[in-house]
């Protein structure tokens, strides 16, 4: 952390743990962002801001949560949930997995409801606790999960068992 503290993001049943790890024989568990009968798919960092996807929303409501970390180790940590914008505005459902481009600065979603569960791709330059929908990817359909990395896509598709390489220069 930028206090000098490592911590831990544990994906838990009953939501988003975080635990200060800095020593790692006494670890504290600072907050839980509780959520209700769910099963945390994915958890990554970008900046001060932890992007979470469920397997079947947050507190019964789909979409993205987004957590702001910049006040650890208090646990009073600003969060909602991201449900789309613009042409994709509260559209967005249950989300399988994510990844961060964090070169470019996107943030990936994959599996998701929207797009055949393509790859989403939000914005994260301007404000990344409140990403902007930037376009999308869905020319073989449902991305299991995927990995991006200056601007180049890996994507995992199960359900045609195969892997596309794809250039999102042009998003």
């Amino acid at each position: 952390g930028r206090d000098g503290k490592e911590y831990a993001l544990v994906g838990a049943s009953g939501g988003l743990i975080i635990v200060d790890v800095s020593n790692p024989d006494n670890p504290q568990q600072i907050v839980q962002i509780p959520m209700v009968d769910q099963s945390v798919r994915e958890v990554q960092t970008f900046s001060h801001y932890a992007y979470m996807t469920t397997a079947t929303g947050i507190n019964s409501e789909p979409g993205l949560l987004i957590v702001d970390l910049k006040n650890l180790p208090a646990a009073n940590l600003d969060y909602h949930i991201y449900t789309g914008d613009g042409e994709i505005e509260n559209q967005l459902g249950i989300i399988h997995t994510l990844h961060v481009d964090r070169k470019k600065e996107y943030l990936y979603l994959y599996g998701s409801t929207l797009f055949y569960g393509g790859a989403i791709v939000l914005n994260l330059h301007n404000d990344p606790y409140h990403p902007e929908y930037a376009g999308n990817y869905s020319e073989f359909g449902y991305i299991h999960d995927g990995f991006v990395e200056n601007d180049t896509l890996y994507a995992a598709h199960i359900g045609q068992s195969m892997i596309s390489i794809v250039d999102m220069h042009d998003k």
